[in-house]
C-alpha cells in the first residue's frame, strides 16, 4: 500500500514482497515499522482489519460459517523448521478454541505454501482439509487418501485472462476430453 503511494515501479514491489515472504513475521514486521513507521501495520479502514474476538466469536457461531486454521501469525509454513510449524498450527487452534469454543477441521496454508511434512503436521493437529492456492483439479471420492484431502486445490479466476477458457480448464472432464478419455479407455478394454 505504502510502496503504490510511493508510485514504485509493481515489478519492485513484486520483488519485496517475494524477500519479504521468506523471513520470519517479526523480521516483517521490523521491516515493516523501519520502512513506514508504526502506520504502515494500521489498517486504513474496516476493509483491511482483523476482526476482534468477539466478531470472530459471532462469526464463528453462525451454524453457515466453519473457522478455520490459518496459523498465529500467517508464517509461511515452509519457511519453519517442523517444530515451528507445528507451534503456529497449535496455537492458532487454541486460540479458535478459546475465542470461539470450535475446533478447526480445516487449514488454509499461508500463502498457499505446504509439502508432506506440513501436511502431516496439519493431519497431527486434528486438521482433516488443507487448502492450497495450486490450480488443480480434485477427483471425487476424495477419501480415498488422506493426504490429498489436506492438499485440496482452488479454482481462482484470473481478471486477465478469458473467462471461458479459464472455465472450459476447469470442468473439461465434463464435455469433450471426458469424452475422449472414455472412448480411448474403453479401446484400450477391447
Amino acid at each position: 500500500r505504502h510502496r503504490v503511494k510511493q508510485n514504485a515501479p509493481p515489478r519492485k514491489i513484486a520483488e519485496e514482497l517475494t524477500h519479504l515472504k521468506s523471513l520470519p513475521w517479526r523480521e516483517i514486521r521490523s521491516y515493516l515499522t523501519q520502512e513506514f513507521g508504526a502506520a504502515g501495520l494500521e489498517p486504513t479502514g474496516d476493509e483491511d482489519r482483523p476482526f476482534q474476538p468477539r466478531e470472530l466469536a459471532a462469526v464463528g457461531r453462525h451454524p453457515l460459517v466453519h473457522l478455520g486454521n490459518h496459523t498465529r501469525t500467517h508464517t509461511i509454513l515452509t519457511n519453519l523448521s517442523l517444530p515451528n510449524v507445528r507451534q503456529q498450527i497449535a496455537m492458532a487452534q487454541q486460540d479458535l478454541h478459546r475465542i470461539c469454543g470450535v475446533n478447526a477441521r480445516a487449514i488454509a496454508y499461508p500463502n498457499g505454501a505446504h509439502s508432506v511434512e506440513v501436511r502431516q503436521a496439519a493431519k497431527e493437529a486434528g486438521l482433516t482439509l488443507g487448502v492450497t492456492i495450486e490450480r488443480h483439479k480434485d477427483y471425487l471420492p476424495l477419501g480415498d487418501d488422506p493426504q490429498g484431502l489436506l492438499n485440496l486445490g482452488r479454482f481462482q479466476i484470473i481478471r486477465d485472462r478469458p473467462l471461458i477458457q479459464q472455465l472450459e480448464i476447469y470442468r473439461g472432464d465434463f464435455g469433450r476430453d471426458r469424452r475422449r478419455q472414455d472412448a480411448a479407455a474403453r479401446n484400450v478394454a477391447a
